[in-house]
């Protein structure tokens, strides 16, 4: 797989590259009937290929073939919104080609963040009904937290002793009491409400929200907010599609979270 060349030898990459190319592009021309085969890759992967192709491109001999795979990929939404979302891979993909104005279209079209949304493998479960006021003081709890958290830009403050650290705290741990509340064994019913809440954020509030867990966890805060922070992430990631795709971005070090 193009994955693996990141382990191969400095000595042996030239060979290797010159055949996962040639793979590549087969099961690209297979693909090509249905570009639905291409969905449900980990973000950081199909980065890895499309900026793999764009260094073939490089060389006078595979150009050609190279833009042919970039044409098949770039008909999936999901692969197109990927390119979309790193500046300097999609330079690189619009200088490439320039001459084709169809996938230029593309590149430069909105793509919405959803089409990343791999299914959750969660069994399936019938829930009983919540009653109103318990629903109620959940939806608050992550309402608000994630309103104070957009307050700070989604940005964690680095001042550890102002008033801005303590209100910015504050706003996460709204989100820890109403995780832990939608996950408690004796308020499974509630696990439904947060879904339903959470599903109301925008692609852009989870980017932000991602941000804001994971500059609070290098601002040099306690260990034991550590831990919550790691729990917030776990279990955002296991309740809302759009925040998984996020979550599963290694770019977040150790809050990254493994594909599913």
């Amino acid at each position: 797989s193009i994955g693996a060349l990141r382990k191969v030898p400095a000595g042996r990459l030239a060979d290797a590259e010159v055949d996962a190319f040639n793979d590549l592009r087969s099961c690209l021309i297979v693909a090509r009937k249905d570009v639905s085969a291409l969905d449900g890759h980990a973000v950081d992967d199909m980065c890895y290929v499309l900026d793999f192709i764009v260094r073939k491109a490089q060389k006078k001999a595979s150009v050609g073939r190279a833009r042919e795979c970039l044409g098949i990929v770039l008909c999936s939404d999901s692969w197109l919104y990927v390119a979309q979302s790193n500046t300097d891979l999609l330079s690189s993909l619009k200088e490439l080609l320039a001459d084709n104005p169809d996938i230029l279209l593309k590149l430069d079209a909105t793509v919405r963040a959803d089409v990343l949304i791999r299914p959750a493998k969660i069994a399936p479960r019938i829930l009983p009904e919540v009653d109103v006021a318990s629903k109620s003081a959940l939806e608050r709890q992550l309402w608000s937290g994630k309103q104070i958290m957009a307050s700070f830009g989604f940005q964690f403050p680095s001042d550890v002793l102002g008033d801005k650290f303590d209100h910015a705290t504050d706003g996460f741990q709204r989100f820890v009491v109403g995780l832990t509340q939608a996950t408690s064994s004796s308020k499974v019913a509630l696990e439904r409400a947060a879904i339903d809440v959470l599903a109301s954020f925008s692609p852009q509030e989870w980017e932000g929200i991602m941000n804001f867990l994971w500059t609070m966890y290098k601002s040099g805060v306690r260990d034991s907010l550590h831990s919550r922070i790691r729990f917030v992430v776990e279990i955002l990631h296991k309740l809302n599609p759009i925040f998984r795709v996020v979550a599963e971005q290694t770019r977040w070090g150790p809050l990254t979270c493994e594909v599913t």
